[in-house]
């Protein structure tokens, strides 16, 4: 799945996931506490305890906090959701495309590979558009009476937690429709592929959109960056996006055949658990037995399906048997 070149690669990728991880998290734990401490009053070891939870949380893309209204608190406090913010960023770029900045900050590599390039195009596109839409839709909705400032740090924020975070510095019962439905893609997109967040990835999507100009054009292959993606990459894009779709739709009509609840909600709820993101507009309060087994079920298919399928379809088994071609009508 990282399309390693030997174990020796693997080994210096693993220890690197280590070491940086410890490293990520204690910088981020050691900032949050001081910020805790000095801005809040918090005792050294509360603070302490409270930056380590929430900088492992935020990291690891879990959206855990440790105060019922989630971050809603710190919706003024710039610093504390630019630490959140840098620390979900780093653990949803994936960890190849981590290891690919250090080497390159280091001068080891000239240049990033394809796959840093893409993930680090496509998240910068996404949290700036994300954050552009948040800010029309929510302005006068969920950010009213927040200042100018705090209305764009809350949209980057935002933004940045729906990449499978699934912390909250907003209230989400004040949404608007349109945004709860660009959440929803949001979420569906996830992060990057060897991270710590899930949806289809980042990469799926650029390479699902690289293969529609490819066809208009009539071009053999997909291109990304002046390269050319082969087709079983194309095949497994396609194939991880329809089957998360699938799941989603599937799980979402349960659901609304065994609630009373809203279309969006329910789609919201489904999108989130199979995203792992974790966020919600008030549905998973609603849910009963068969509700909690069904959200239980696709988060599991959300953090394993897409990781085994990966797997089987890049596994060649046995001989292939190649048939005749046929056209057949699409479109």
């Amino acid at each position: 799945m990282l399309d390693l070149a030997s174990p020796g690669s693997a080994y210096t990728l693993t220890r690197f996931i280590v070491v940086s991880t410890l490293l990520i998290e204690a910088v981020g734990a050691l900032a949050l506490a001081l910020l805790f401490h000095y801005g809040y009053g918090f005792e050294l070891g509360s603070a302490l305890w409270r930056g380590t939870f929430h900088a492992v949380s935020a990291f690891c893309n879990a959206g855990f906090a440790l105060w019922s209204d989630n971050l809603i608190q710190f919706q003024s406090d710039g610093p504390i959701q630019a630490v959140h913010g840098t620390l979900i960023t780093l653990g949803g770029l994936g960890f190849p495309v981590l290891l690919a900045l250090w080497l390159r900050s280091r001068g080891s590599e000239r240049r990033l590979p394809l796959q840093a390039r893409v993930v680090l195009w496509v998240s910068l596109s996404l949290v700036v558009g994300g954050a552009i839409l948040f800010a029309i839709a929510e302005w006068d909705a969920s950010l009213h009476g927040l200042s100018l400032a705090d209305k764009i740090i809350n949209s980057v924020f935002q933004s940045v937690t729906l990449r499978t975070a699934g912390f909250n510095s907003v209230d989400f019962s004040a949404l608007e429709r349109s945004t709860i439905l660009m959440m929803i893609v949001w979420m569906f997109i996830g992060a990057s592929p060897g991270s710590t967040g899930g949806g289809i990835k980042t990469t799926t999507l650029a390479v699902v959109l690289a293969a529609i100009p490819a066809l208009i054009r009539n071009q053999a292959r997909a291109q990304l960056f002046r390269r050319t993606i082969p087709h079983d990459i194309v095949y497994r894009a396609g194939t991880i996006m329809t089957l998360a779709t699938m799941v989603a739709v599937v799980i979402t009509f349960a659901l609304l055949a065994s609630h009373d609840m809203p279309f969006e909600r329910a789609l919201f709820e489904t999108v989130s658990a199979l995203a792992t993101v974790g966020l919600s507009i008030g549905a998973t309060a609603e849910l009963n037995a068969l509700g909690k087994w069904l959200i239980i079920v696709t988060m599991f298919i959300g953090r394993v399906g897409p990781i085994s399928l990966a797997l089987a379809l890049g596994t060649p088994r046995g001989a292939h048997v190649q048939f005749p071609e046929a056209k057949i009508m699409v479109g």
